[in-house]
């Protein structure tokens, strides 16, 4: 009973601090409080841990906070989708569901009732680079979340009851990606700029998702899991109420004895692919009432050293807040979007930059020509960025950055993402922030006019297709490929 109190008392804390946060998201008026005094440079306090490695290679961080009777995993399996072939795209997402859903101890109904009842937390992600996990618990039941976390990785059901169901059930989401605005963009997007045969592209190919879904078998997935959750690749970040040596006896108790197979040390793909720079893709929406537009290009990988220079001079050109350029442009002055932002990707096999937002239909050509004319301008110099523009980005970011930073296993999980999976110091956090407020209006434009490429945009819009070819062909654009809906 006093456990379930407790939990009741957390979810409510929880409910209330979301409601805060999501009272407070950004208006006009916030912006320019925020933006208008000047903001303390944070730094973000980095917790006592442990770094302690496991006999088989796995390695765990351990932090103490005992400030709340909780404990908080955070962690990551090496390579994630990189492991998949377009033979068995998607399998990485549907392997980490039916691992989430039944082990070789427990089925269906029993792991679930077994989480429920002890209030255990366990999410697996799959990610370009990793595979993402995500466990909690209340501190009296710390056992039993390492009990049930280490059952789902090492002891995975995949000829349970629940495997067609689950075929069937990804099935349908696919299906329904293929007629949505931003699913369908996103689709022919990334196929475009990395290549149909690049694992960066699978999660969002529906064609090939759909295609290779069926095929799968708990045979083909069961060896594909023995291959990638391995314990040697396994990093993770633990945080709570605990006291470090009984949570390493239980770590030793759960993991110690799982091993690490004698295997071949993962090769990275090598793809080549040549995107169709300047070509323009509109696929037929006929229900949507205004043209999706992501328009964009491949970039570098996160060893990118202009990196944090680049982010915030991007912020000045596409942040989506009400001062950058493009907002500026696209909704101040023109009236043609509500909302329009840039942003960049940046991986282990490279990256991408993308321009997205939703137009009217007569305004789609001058919004693509818009968004290239505002990048030519400060690539020129003929608009360049000024120190007041810079200092409102920086400034405003260091009113908003320290939030993602709130917790302990925050700050943990960015120390173990940046120095085990990003090859970074474990310090990175504020090594970022102080680079980023050391940043001037000059170099901000030399990098941003150095690593800018008008010129290679690859343009997807999504919509009635009538609608958005009148509009291009009206404003000159020819280099255009109309893809029918459903297809």
């Amino acid at each position: 009973m006093k456990r379930d109190v407790l939990r009741k008392v957390f979810v409510i804390l929880l409910v209330v601090l979301s409601v805060l946060v999501y009272a407070s998201k950004f208006t006009p008026e916030l912006f320019k409080q925020l933006a208008g005094a000047k903001n303390k440079i944070p730094t973000i306090p980095i917790p006592a841990y442990e770094r302690f490695v496991l006999p088989n290679g796995m390695v765990c961080y351990i932090a103490q906070d005992k400030r709340l009777p909780i404990v908080e995993i955070k962690g990551y399996v090496r390579y994630g989708i990189l492991n998949e072939t377009p033979e068995i795209a998607g399998i990485s997402a549907f392997m980490l569901d039916l691992m989430n859903s039944a082990t070789k101890n427990r089925d269906e109904f029993t792991l679930a009732e077994e989480k429920e009842l002890k209030g255990v937390s366990i999410s697996f992600f799959a990610q370009p680079d990793y595979y993402q996990i995500s466990a909690s618990a209340l501190s009296d039941d710390v056992e039993a979340l390492f009990e049930l976390l280490s059952d789902e990785l090492r002891n995975p059901e995949f000829r349970a009851d629940n495997f067609a169901r689950k075929q069937q059930e990804y099935m349908q989401s696919f299906a329904q990606a293929k007629t949505q605005e931003q699913p369908m963009a996103r689709r022919y997007f990334y196929t475009a700029i990395y290549g149909e045969n690049h694992p960066y592209s699978f999660s969002t190919n529906y064609a090939l998702l759909s295609k290779v879904m069926p095929t799968l078998t708990p045979d083909i997935v069961e060896e594909f899991y023995s291959k990638v959750i391995v314990p040697d690749r396994i990093v993770l970040a633990i945080a709570g109420d605990f006291e470090i040596e009984e949570l390493k006896n239980l770590l030793l108790k759960y993991f110690g004895d799982w091993k690490s197979p004698e295997s071949e040390r993962f090769e990275l793909p090598k793809i080549e692919h040549t995107p169709p720079y300047g070509k323009v893709f509109v696929l037929d929406r006929p229900t949507s009432t205004q043209a999706y537009l992501m328009m964009g290009y491949e970039f570098f990988d996160h060893r990118f050293p202009e990196r944090i220079a680049f982010l915030m001079a991007n912020r000045v050109y596409g942040s989506g807040m009400f001062n950058c350029r493009l907002m500026k442009s696209l909704r101040t002055e023109k009236g043609y979007v509500y909302g329009v932002s840039s942003s960049m990707q940046l991986y282990e096999l490279g990256g991408e930059y993308y321009v997205t937002t939703s137009v009217k239909y007569d305004a789609v050509a001058d919004t693509i020509r818009s968004i290239i004319e505002e990048m030519k301008a400060i690539k020129s110099g003929e608009k360049a960025i000024g120190e007041d523009e810079l200092f409102e980005v920086i400034n405003l970011y260091n009113a908003q950055f320290p939030d993602a930073y709130k917790d302990t296993i925050s700050i943990l999980d960015s120390v173990v993402l940046n120095a085990e999976i990003r090859g970074r110091s474990p310090n990175y956090v504020n090594e970022f922030i102080q680079a980023y407020n050391a940043l001037d209006a000059k170099t901000a434009n030399e990098v941003f006019s150095k690593y800018s490429y008008p010129e290679k945009f690859v343009v997807v819009l999504v919509g009635q297709k009538d609608k958005i070819v009148q509009n291009l062909e009206a404003n000159g654009y020819t280099n255009y490929e109309v893809i029918e809906f459903g297809k």
